[in-house]
């Protein structure tokens, strides 16, 4: 199984939670972002969630962004995966490769998803 999608958007990286006298919570725009992937997810895979392992490739696009305000890879990656959570597959520790990249000046900014069994 491959499937491919894009969703459009600019991209929200997930950072360290925040603490609060109720204690941790992320940030209203991170779980928004990761409902929003997780939604178009489901728009492209039908089947149920498998426990076999996966290849993603993450390519995400953003518009200018001034100098040192540009997201880390590393933090854009996790919403991401964990949107597809119990969507794609039963959890994103079921991901054993994974490609990332990140362009900036696109006039349209998202998220090419691509996800591919590799083995069971």
């Amino acid at each position: 199984m491959i499937i491919e999608f894009f969703v459009s958007g600019n991209p929200v990286p997930k950072q360290s939670y925040r603490h609060s006298k109720r204690g941790g919570y992320q940030p209203e725009r991170v779980t928004d972002w990761q409902e929003y992937v997780g939604w178009q997810a489901k728009l492209y895979h039908r089947g149920k969630p498998t426990r076999k392992r996966y290849s993603v490739s993450l390519i995400f696009y953003f518009p200018k962004y001034r100098r040192g305000r540009r997201p880390d890879v590393g933090n854009l990656e996790k919403p991401v995966l964990d949107a597809m959570n119990k969507i794609v597959y039963e959890d994103d520790e079921q991901v054993d490769e994974l490609y990332l990249r990140k362009y900036f000046n696109s006039d349209n900014p998202g998220v090419m998803i691509a996800v591919k069994e590799i083995y069971e």
